[in-house]
């Protein structure tokens, strides 16, 4: 039987164990039973592109998520942006070989994808206790939020009917903006409060300087009147005109006046009559105790000159008493400002007085 060139063609080509290189002599394979044998030219086997790479499938339902307890060191902002992509090639299954088929991998479509501005963020198990960012609630109120949501995550992975599972997610979802709400208000009241102390400050600082600058006007003055004595001089003016100092100078003449009390022999010769003076000057009593109530003495010259006065009336109050009718006078002091930081009449303390 004679040996054809066919026969011996496909005799170098089952022998050759280099395919494309029968291929590149004698051409293109076109036997049939070959198209499906492996190591043939890839020219007569179907292209097997690559599968891409598999992304997260936003359009699952949110049962099918599992949230996992929070971490503050995983969760951190800055922990997430350099854990992202390795989490990412972590998930990845590993590519099978370009032989094997498989199905492929489901991929939605580019305009199916959200946003990231539109994901919610949701509070997971244990965050709102872990993260110090929502330490400005109380620890009971974060410790029943958080077991309600526990509860909440665990109704959303039972077996329960869609309805209740909706539910709690609902709630979830709830929480999650309330808690959002909560940090937002926290956060601008925290800068609202940094940005009055720093205006505090900044007042605190100029009313300072301009205070040393008045008392720095006030020695030049001295100065002045102790070289010319019989020269007449104004005081330099400190937020009010010469006419408001002429009226202040004024009332104060008349406060004086009208609280003015005895200083060179006792008001009263018996203690008996301490309540019924003490009645008589309790207006005014009250009115100098209110003044002299400031944390500091006043730096305006009027209010210091009304404090000066308020102290001065005080002390001649005392001394025109008795010294066994002052501690019955400090408890009536003492009521008075009692019942004024309570909200009553600082003029009924009387009535609340033991006798003397």
């Amino acid at each position: 039987m004679p040996f054809r060139d066919r026969d011996w063609e496909n005799y170098l080509r089952e022998c050759e164990c280099f395919p494309a290189y029968t291929d590149y002599i004698f051409g293109v394979d076109t036997r049939p039973e070959v198209d499906d044998e492996p190591g043939s030219d890839s020219q007569l086997l179907p292209q097997f592109l690559p599968q891409p790479l598999p992304q997260r499938l936003y359009d699952l339902p949110l049962s099918a998520q599992n949230p996992i307890a929070y971490n503050s060191a995983r969760d951190s902002p800055r922990s997430r942006l350099s854990t992202m992509p390795n989490l990412q090639h972590a998930s990845m299954p590993r590519q099978e070989s370009s032989f094997e088929s498989r199905p492929p991998t489901p991929c939605p479509a580019p305009h199916d994808l959200p946003t990231a501005g539109s994901q919610e963020k949701l509070l997971r198990p244990s965050e709102l206790i872990a993260d110090p960012a929502y330490s400005f609630i109380s620890q009971q109120r974060r410790m029943e939020v958080n077991n309600m949501i526990i509860d909440a995550w665990n109704m959303v992975h039972s077996d329960a009917i869609p309805s209740q599972k909706a539910q709690a997610m609902d709630f979830i979802k709830d929480m999650s903006r309330g808690a959002a709400v909560k940090l937002k208000e926290h956060a601008a009241l925290h800068e609202s409060r940094l940005q009055a102390e720093v205006r505090a400050e900044e007042q605190a600082e100029a009313y300072n300087a301009q205070a040393e600058a008045y008392n720095a006007q006030l020695e030049a003055h001295a100065e002045q009147v102790a070289e010319h004595p019989y020269q007449r001089h104004f005081t330099p003016a400190h937020h009010t005109t010469e006419a408001e100092h002429i009226r202040a100078e004024a009332e104060a003449e008349r406060t004086a006046a009208h609280t003015s009390v005895p200083t060179s022999t006792y008001a009263i010769h018996d203690l008996s009559q301490l309540p019924a003076y003490v009645q008589s000057q309790l207006p005014h009593l009250w009115t100098c105790t209110d003044i002299m109530n400031l944390q500091a003495p006043p730096t305006d010259p009027v209010q210091m000159t009304r404090y000066q006065q308020a102290q001065q009336y005080i002390a001649d109050f005392k001394s025109s008493i008795p010294p066994k009718g002052l501690p019955w006078v400090g408890l009536v002091v003492d009521g008075m400002i009692r019942l004024h930081k309570a909200g009553s009449n600082p003029m009924a303390v009387l009535h609340t007085m033991p006798s003397v």
